[in-house]
């Protein structure tokens, strides 16, 4: 039931998704297999992030974070704490979200939980319009080891971020280097974006 909810919620099947996790949840809440019930509230909090409902994302993602601390994978707690962070982030509070991501970066030394600590504090200067912090955290999320499509993330914030700034080389740079790295559609589709914008601003239009 567990992996046949990730498949749906990896194909934006949200609602067959739920129902799925809530099945695996009755099979297994009266089980000492905490990892698996973190797993599976920490999953159900980001499809209610998706849908906007944060609210009840926060409270997922809490029901999470107190699985995660009773397994003995306790850094995926802190993991949680940045999903917490990254809901502040959608809602705009920055300050707020700043402070979770501090808080997880307190909680452990592992690298890649740092890596992504430091870029996602990275996107939340740059949102926040602050560049110089921005570029200073995301450049050193660079110099961490990464899980998934994060260091692509990286990459591609920092070109945006680049070509906000008029540093149109940097932004090929940083975009190109995006499309050599997992990614998704989306990095993808930023990366080309970034790129045509730059070719444009340099006035090389049929590139």
């Amino acid at each position: 039931y567990y992996y046949k909810a990730r498949l749906n919620k990896i194909a934006q099947r949200f609602e067959n998704a739920t129902i799925l996790y809530l099945k695996a949840l009755d099979m297994i809440k009266s089980t000492d297999d905490y990892f698996l019930l973190g797993k599976i509230y920490s999953d159900l909090g980001d499809i209610c992030i998706i849908q906007k409902d944060y609210d009840e994302g926060l409270k997922k993602y809490q029901m999470s974070i107190q699985m995660f601390l009773k397994s003995p994978r306790k850094v995926e707690a802190s993991y949680r704490v940045i999903s917490i962070g990254k809901v502040y982030h959608f809602k705009k509070d920055y300050a707020k979200a700043l402070y979770y991501y501090r808080r997880a970066l307190k909680e452990t030394s592992n690298s890649y939980l740092c890596g992504f600590a430091y870029q996602e504090i990275g996107v939340n200067y740059y949102w926040a319009k602050n560049m110089d912090s921005a570029e200073f955290f995301l450049r050193k999320s660079l110099d961490y080891p990464f899980l998934g499509n994060h260091y692509s993330i990286r990459c591609v914030n920092l070109a945006d971020l680049y070509f906000d700034l008029n540093k149109f080389d940097s932004a090929q740079k940083y975009a190109s280097l995006a499309l050599r790295y997992p990614s998704t559609f989306y990095n993808q589709r930023d990366s080309y974006r970034i790129l045509a914008n730059s070719e444009c601003s340099l006035g090389n239009l049929k590139k």
